[in-house]
């Protein structure tokens, strides 16, 4: 009787469905923890990758931008100079005197005057840039920073910034440098870069009037002469080329 007891003792199964029980539980935890893990990683990922694809859309949406607008755009320069003499001459018309009036010069950049060297051209970078090409004595070469904001719809009111480094050579080719302007340190930049070439193209026109005579003695009299010379210059800028940019230093 007693080895019976204890066999059955031995071939019990009572207890046995809560070790199961404490088995799957421990299972289904560790399952659930490492989901819990791998959900919060991805989302960290996703919202990442959010703001990613922000900075890339802004980039290119202002590369579009460009392109759009000023692709075969133009950009009219004119140039006016006007230059004088008074002439005195004698009864016998007879050139007696001759004295030459101070000459003026006014440029102008799609009709908004700009009346000397160190004033801001107002318009766009093209604008500029064109202007510069026009009326520069020497090569030139320049180097300046601007800003385009974006306010697509589904970002709201705070808009992307894009950063725009310009170079202008003296043969006419002006590069824009765009990449995302983001204060997040370590965040992904990306860069494009967009090549403009220009043509120009050159009409001058002069013309020269006398004024009526004027008394100005009993028997001599003035004339004044006056010349302008005017330079209309048209600017026409086509995108040469459009790339990525790689690397931090470019």
């Amino acid at each position: 009787m007693p080895d019976n007891r204890i066999m059955r003792k031995l071939r019990s199964e009572k207890g046995a469905s809560i070790s199961f029980a404490l088995l799957l539980f421990l299972v289904c935890a560790v399952a659930g923890s490492v989901i819990l893990t791998a959900a919060t990683a991805a989302a960290g990922r996703m919202s990442r990758l959010a703001e990613s694809d922000q900075r890339y859309y802004s980039v290119t949406s202002a590369a579009e931008l460009l392109k759009k607008e000023f692709d075969g755009a133009s950009v009219t320069i004119v140039e006016t100079t006007i230059s004088g003499v008074v002439q005195t001459f004698n009864y016998r018309d007879e050139i007696t005197g001759t004295t030459d009036l101070p000459e003026s010069k006014t440029t102008s950049v799609n009709g908004e005057e700009i009346t000397s060297l160190s004033q801001q051209v107002p318009g766009t970078v093209f604008d500029q840039a064109a202007w510069t090409l026009v009326t520069a004595d020497s090569p030139v070469s320049s180097l300046s920073e601007r800003k385009l904001y974006l306010q697509p719809q589904t970002l709201g009111q705070e808009g992307l910034r894009v950063r725009i480094d310009q170079t202008l050579t003296d043969d006419g080719r002006l590069t824009l440098y765009l990449r995302n302007d983001t204060e997040t340190e370590g965040a992904d930049v990306y860069r494009l870069c967009m090549v403009f070439e220009v043509d120009r193209r050159t009409e001058t026109d002069e013309r020269t009037v006398d004024s009526t005579p004027e008394e100005v003695g009993a028997s001599a009299y003035q004339i004044t002469r006056t010349t302008t010379v005017t330079a209309t210059t048209e600017v026409t800028w086509s995108l040469a080329e459009i790339r990525t940019v790689t690397g931090a230093g470019d």
